[in-house]
This record gives C-alpha cells, sequence and structure tokens, in this order.
C-alpha cells in the first residue's frame, strides 16, 4: 500500500466515574489518506463536505493494540490500546492535543475527520483498517 501521510487518531471513552467523554490520543505513521470533495444542492442551497478515506496498515500501529470498539467500550483500561468507532476523530498529522471536546481539534486543524465508518481488513494480501469520515 501507498502512503502518504501520518495521522492522529483520538478514541473516545466514557468516564465511568464523571460520566463525561474522554479522548485517547494515539499517533500513527505511515497511512494512506484520501479527500474527496462532495456536494449537493437542495432547497436550502448549496452544501459542501470533505469525504475522507484513510486506509491504515495492520503494521503501521506497533506501540498500541487494536481492540475491536465493543471491547474499548467495556474496558476499564486502555492504556495501550487503540480503536475504531463512529465519532472519534481523525486529524491529519501527528499532533499531541489533550482535549476535551471535538470543537478543540475542529477549530485548530484543517484536515479533522470525523468517523462515520470502518472496517477491520486485516485479512488477505493487503491487512489494513478502514476509516470512512466527513469533516
Amino acid at each position: 500500500m501507498i502512503t502518504n501521510a501520518d495521522i492522529t487518531i483520538y478514541n473516545q471513552k466514557s468516564n465511568p466515574v464523571t460520566k463525561l467523554t474522554e479522548y485517547v490520543r494515539t499517533q500513527i505513521r505511515n497511512v494512506h489518506w484520501y479527500t474527496d470533495q462532495k456536494t449537493s444542492v437542495d432547497q436550502s442551497g448549496v452544501h459542501s463536505a470533505d469525504i475522507y478515506k484513510i486506509r491504515v496498515p495492520e503494521e503501521s500501529v506497533t506501540d498500541r493494540k487494536f481492540l475491536d470498539h465493543s471491547e474499548w467500550k467495556q474496558s476499564e483500561d486502555t492504556d495501550g490500546y487503540w480503536t475504531i468507532q463512529n465519532d472519534d476523530l481523525v486529524v491529519r498529522g501527528l499532533v499531541d492535543d489533550d482535549i476535551r471536546q471535538a470543537s478543540d481539534l475542529l477549530n485548530k486543524y484543517p484536515y479533522v475527520a470525523r468517523v462515520n465508518s470502518f472496517s477491520d481488513n486485516r485479512r488477505g494480501n493487503n491487512p489494513h483498517f478502514r476509516i470512512g469520515g466527513v469533516s
């Protein structure tokens, strides 16, 4: 797979004590990032959004183990793990921000995808994770 970017994914995790959403950051090098701009017209006007397709080769994440999103939600300790789930945030580039809410990233970086689809494609000749998102 041809890689052209690095990313930082922010996985959501509900804090059982405070009941607030927290974000766990994972930096991943050497992924494939593709952006397609889509437009539509309706009675309220013209609408535009960036559609992101991100492919993460299995070997690109070496310092953390992948947990299925259902396991992630049940796990009390997420240190050393990462996942992909809807509404997670993916920033193009390696960033170190600790965030409290999505707008902390959306207002700061030009390329931020909100995950709306994903699949585990680690079977076959080209094992990877596929992430779909919108701006």
